[in-house]
């Protein structure tokens, strides 16, 4: 009997849909050791005769189990790391004597001596030690919170510059830079602050620390004359930075000198500038500026030194950003807007009023359209508002994400006192929002949607109109949901 015209696609079609999945899986299978080791079974259940026949059977010594997380992507556990987990001296010989690789690691950088350290089988650390085991950053690392553990490792003969697989040693790891104990038993053994890790010659852990602030880690680096050791070069990019963060003026001046480069970022994308403003290094300001450092932001950076300043009401340090001529606003983005409303934002009063005095324009709103009394009202910073308002700000100009006039947004908190401030600056009581997804357009809405009774009674007293409706057509009563707004809105 003939098939039927199109029969054998459609068979090749279901046979190719049915068989794939059982094709692709025999293929995995080949490649990928089985999730069951007898090997590692025999020596988690510490079988020394199982594990000695299974070697002789020709079981691969070294192969690992399936990676269980993306941080072991690079390989799973051998026979050898389980035994030295396990504290199991005798395996660790019989697999060391039979040839197993002392230094393979793990994706996440363990070895079988790490394993055997981060479970303190100090015996079976000296085993592997002394059969010839590298003892890298990885290892030091692990004892970062248990400095008493680093002199198991220099029993042993551990160097404290040992390199892991990218050639960087303890001092680069973060986890060891913030423990001033275990730093400075390190250094004591003679660990480097200027030793450069493999991808970039200038990656140093002085460099590290300076990146990251760890003004502590720093601070010792200061007491043990790293930053006078001559390795440390006369123009080296991290020099600035350091001494801007130490607030050592003396350092400062020298490395300028030696021609150090003054905008070098940290890893928060701050040049030493933008760090003295953030941290009110005022008197290191002027020095800055002399040598180049540069007053605005580079294209997509972040908060630009005068920003720092006002946001961290170092007035000082404002006022010398100020007479260095440095912009007040700049083109608006999410970081940047103005000074103002970095002051504003954070209720900084006198910082606000200086730049006020210095002409920085009220109104000036980021790419959300936040202005600096909208930045205040936000953060119920009364006496900013106050300022604001008197200086000529516009209590009805919209903005933010959802274009809230500042009325709006403390009818919606609940904020009677920024309510009562912006009323008395004529506020217009039924000002809407303009953007979605607000429904409850008006001030009077966000309130009693919001449940705030004395907001509602205020905005009421004050003309707010109940018979408004919202984009839903829904009137302020509408949004009441107690007894006590119903009554008072009817």
């Amino acid at each position: 009997m003939g098939s039927a015209p199109g029969s054998h696609c459609a068979m090749a079609t279901y046979l190719h849909a049915e068989l794939l999945p059982v094709l692709l899986t025999a293929a995995l299978a080949a490649q990928v050791p089985s999730t069951r080791m007898p090997l590692h079974d025999a020596v988690r259940t510490g079988n020394l005769a199982e594990v000695t026949r299974l070697l002789d059977d020709g079981a691969a010594i070294d192969a690992a189990t399936l990676p269980q997380t993306r941080s072991q992507r690079d390989g799973g556990l051998t026979a050898l790391m389980l035994a030295a987990s396990l504290g199991e001296a005798t395996l660790v010989r019989l697999l060391v004597d039979r040839g197993a690789a002392l230094d393979l690691a793990q994706g996440n950088g363990w070895t079988a001596l790490d394993h055997a350290f981060a479970s303190s089988h100090d015996a079976v650390v000296a085993q592997l030690a002394k059969a010839g085991a590298s003892i890298t950053s990885h290892t030091f690392e692990i004892a970062a919170r248990q400095p008493a553990r680093l002199q198991v490792l220099f029993a042993v003969g551990a160097d404290a510059n040992a390199v892991n697989e990218r050639g960087e040693t303890v001092l680069h790891h973060v986890a060891v830079l913030s423990e001033p104990k275990t730093l400075e038993i390190l250094l004591a053994h003679g660990a480097s602050w200027h030793a450069a890790g493999t991808a970039d010659h200038r990656d140093t852990p002085l460099a590290r620390a300076a990146s990251w602030r760890l003004l502590p880690a720093l601070r010792i680096a200061q007491a043990r004359g790293a930053l006078a050791d001559p390795r440390l070069a006369a123009n080296d990019r991290v020099r600035v930075l350091v001494a801007v963060l130490l607030d050592d003026e003396a350092a400062l001046v020298q490395a300028i000198a030696a021609g150090a480069e003054v905008e070098w970022e940290d890893l928060g994308g701050a040049t030493p500038l933008q760090a003295a403003a953030e941290l009110g290094r005022a008197e290191l300001v002027p020095l800055l500026v002399t040598a180049g450092a540069a007053l605005a932001p580079r294209p997509g950076g972040r908060p630009p030194a005068v920003h720092r300043a006002a946001a961290g009401g170092h007035l000082t340090t404002l006022q010398a950003l100020l007479q260095a001529k440095t912009p007040l606003a700049f083109p608006s983005d999410r970081f940047h807007g103005s000074a103002l409303q970095a002051a504003a934002t954070f209720g900084h009063l006198a910082c606000a009023a200086t730049l006020l005095s210095a002409g920085a324009a009220i109104d000036f709103a980021d790419d959300r359209g936040t202005t600096p009394l909208l930045a205040a009202v936000d953060g119920a910073h009364g006496e900013v508002v106050d300022l604001l308002l008197r200086a000529g700000a516009d209590p009805n100009r919209s903005g933010g994400s959802f274009g809230q006039p500042p009325l709006h947004l403390a009818a919606m908190r609940g904020q009677l006192d920024m309510l009562d401030r912006l009323l008395r600056a004529n506020a217009r009581v039924d000002a809407v929002a303009t953007k979605p997804p607000f429904d409850d357009a008006t001030p009077l809405m966000a309130a009693v949607r919001m449940g705030h009774l004395e907001a509602a009674r205020r905005l009421l007293a004050a003309g707010a109109d109940r018979s408004l409706r919202s984009p839903g057509q829904r009137t302020a009563l509408d949004f009441a949901d107690t007894d006590a707004l119903r009554s008072l809105l009817r």
